[in-house]
């Protein structure tokens, strides 16, 4: 290639210069034909092997002939000659080659994007592109919008490659190439530096702090290039305002601080290997004062006896030689005793019955430092029994009993016993046991419940109650359509209560199963009583009720009220005097007042709650559930008859009435107030 190159440079020179000393008229001359030789075709242009018959290029004597010499002849002595003369003169080597000739034939030079590797100390920055040159230099330049002043980052070189250490601020990055003919092209970008970056470079980015109980260790985030970084921690005390070294320059970022209670300023500050100093600083609250030598109390327990009380208190320390001292505050005496003086135990005994109390534990480390806990307590005498009360839950055949009691102490023992008034005798149903419950079979009767308490100390407390169990119940509801609805044909479909999907379903016949529960013999009758609602001389309805009322009756349940419309005036008067009239036909009756369902009317529920208060009796109160749709039946449900078919309700009157799961409100609401 070398000698290629240098063949060429020749052949140009030869060229050039017999172009230039040919006379132009020389051109016209007819070209002779040249004679063929037999030589070998050469592999590369100049690389022609001389044969003996080329050794010597023959000259032309001017004198014999003045035919226009052959100039392609001449031109290839000529550049034979010239090669063969520079060759002994300038022997070819790599060195000898200009760059610019074997440069001279790039034709394009493109730079088609920057990129960069942010570091912490500097950010390298590289350009993309693409050239047929042999070699390209290129220069880095910044120009700072900030300062708007431009910075050579590198200077002409043959690498695409730079180091930049820009400080903090926004930028243009300019990079320039250029080829040895000139050939040039640049990129520019926009940068953002937030930092500076240089080898020193150190920024702290924020304070965390680990709250131990008794100690902080505080820490700092940083970020730097420097080979080495010094910290030293500081606090400036806001109340005292006093700054106090926490830790001194040494190379963690790291420390422990033992503050006093008070508000704060906590500096950091880190130098550099170079000496540059950042500091960072936040405010900080201490709600207690910290310290290594500490001790913490948890909490006391007591376990009473029956004439003392052990205490202990729960703590912890950084001492081994803790020493406690218990006091007592007697609240209604208004003094303080001093129970145990300093010991190494931190348990002691108290020597009580009962009172009201503040008791103070105190613990001492053998440097000093003190803490106290105190706590009220309200000792029961453990020899206390009171016994408040027998509860009874009545079923068919039996009773389930409890007794609600207080004490001092947790070692309770019952024994329940009953004294029939028929038989003059006691039984046994239950003996001593821990538990407050007892069950007793059986149906009816007159009867004394007696339970008898004993705690653990042997002392003994009874309690007696008599209850006269009746083996039968006899209930009577009177009400409109929610309580019975005669048949009318194509609305409703059995005399039952309007919108049950089936007869067993409606309040009615829910209350008379739940008394069937407690009760082995119950009597239960409904009766439909819309003549009341809708007469505006209701008292002329009463004697309707008659047949049904009696001194045997335990249960009346009215639910009146949906379908007045008309009389309003005399409600009160008519619905006092149809308790009244019950009351008086059925004596021993509870008698209970269920509220309107379908259609509520202030009025009709005032009227109600007043004969309630004034008579005695119970009020029924559906208002949590009459304005529900979860509660109503609506239109296009179900329903059985008596036909023994299922039927659609399609009439939205029918559909105002409760579904199954209002009817059984209704009835929760009833048993539940049975007294």
């Amino acid at each position: 290639m070398k000698k290629r190159m240098q063949r060429f440079v020749v052949a140009l020179m030869a060229t050039m210069m017999f172009t230039s000393i040919s006379p132009v008229s020389a051109l016209a001359t007819e070209m002779p034909v040249p004679v063929e030789t037999e030589t070998e075709v050469p592999t590369e242009p100049g690389e022609v092997e001389p044969s003996s018959e080329m050794e010597e290029i023959p000259q032309v004597p001017e004198e014999e002939t003045e035919a226009v010499p052959d100039e392609e002849t001449e031109n290839e002595a000529a550049v034979e000659a010239l090669e063969q003369q520079l060759e002994e003169e300038n022997p070819i080597v790599e060195e000898d080659v200009a760059p610019e000739l074997l440069q001279a034939a790039d034709s394009y030079l493109n730079l088609t994007g920057i990129c960069y590797n942010i570091r912490n100390n500097g950010v390298d920055v590289g350009v993309a592109y693409d050239t047929d040159a042999q070699s390209v230099d290129f220069r880095w330049e910044a120009y700072n919008l900030d300062t708007q002043s431009w910075s050579v980052i590198a200077d002409w070189n043959g690498g695409n490659w730079a180091t930049w250490t820009p400080t903090a601020g926004n930028y243009w990055l300019h990079a320039e190439a250029r080829t040895a003919s000139g050939r040039t092209a640049d990129y520019t970008i926009c940068f953002y530096a937030p930092r500076d970056y240089n080898d020193n470079y150190l920024a702290l980015n924020g304070i965390c702090y680990i709250d131990h109980g008794h100690t902080i260790d505080v820490g700092v985030n940083y970020d730097t290039a420097s080979s080495s970084v010094q910290f030293r921690w500081q606090s400036y005390n806001l109340d005292t305002q006093g700054w106090e070294t926490i830790a001194d320059w040494n190379g963690g970022n790291w420390a422990t601080w033992t503050p006093k209670k008070g508000n704060y300023w906590l500096q950091v500050q880190a130098k550099a290997a170079d000496g540059n100093v950042k500091a960072y600083t936040i405010c900080f609250a201490a709600t207690k004062n910290y310290s290594t030598d500490y001790v913490d109390l948890n909490g006391i327990c007591m376990i009473q006896d029956y004439n003392k009380v052990d205490m202990g208190v729960s703590y912890e320390s950084s001492d081994s030689n803790v020493k406690f001292m218990w006091q007592v505050y007697d609240v209604n005496a208004g003094s303080w005793t001093t129970v145990s003086n300093w010991s190494k135990s931190n348990w002691t005994t108290w020597n009580v019955t009962s009172g009201s109390y503040w008791v103070n534990v105190t613990a001492r480390t053998s440097k000093g430092t003190v803490e106290s806990f105190c706590q009220g307590v309200n000792l029961q005498d453990k020899n206390y029994i009171a016994i408040n009360g027998i509860t009874m839950n009545k079923h068919s055949h039996s009773v389930d009993l409890n007794v609600n009691y207080t004490s001092g102490d947790t070692n309770m023992n019952f024994m329940w016993q009953i004294y029939d008034l028929s038989t003059n005798t006691w039984t046994t149903i239950s003996d001593w046991s821990a538990s407050t419950q007892a069950t007793w079979n059986v149906s009816s009767g007159s009867y004394w419940v007696n339970v008898t308490a004993r705690n653990g100390a042997g002392k003994t407390v009874s309690y007696c109650e008599g209850v006269n169990l009746q083996s039968k119940f006899n209930y009577v509801a009177f009400g409109n359509s929610l309580t019975a609805h005669p048949i009318v044909a194509g609305l409703w479909w059995g005399n039952w209560g309007m919108a049950a999907t089936t007869p067993d379903k409606d309040y009615f016949h829910l209350v008379t199963s739940g008394l069937q529960q407690d009760y082995a013999n119950v009597t239960a009758s409904c009766h439909y009583l819309k003549s009341w609602e809708e007469d505006t001389n209701r008292n002329n309805h009463l004697g309707e009720m008659d047949p049904y009322l009696n001194a045997d009756v335990d249960l009346v349940t009215i639910q009146l009220g949906d379908n007045i419309v008309a009389g309003k005036e005399t409600l009160y008067n008519d619905f006092y005097n149809i308790v009244a009239h019950v009351k008086e036909k059925a004596p021993n009756a509870q008698i209970m007042v269920v509220s309107s369902f379908c259609w509520p009317d202030p009025t009709v529920t005032a009227a109600q709650i007043n004969a309630c208060n004034e008579l005695g009796a119970t009020f029924i109160d559906l208002s949590p559930i009459s304005g529900n749709p979860a509660y109503r039946a609506g239109t296009g449900g179900s329903v059985y008859g008596e036909d023994g078919a299922w039927h659609t309700i399609t009439n939205g009157a029918v559909g105002a009435h409760p579904n199954d799961a209002g009817f059984a409100y209704i009835a929760q609401q009833i048993l539940a107030n049975i007294k």
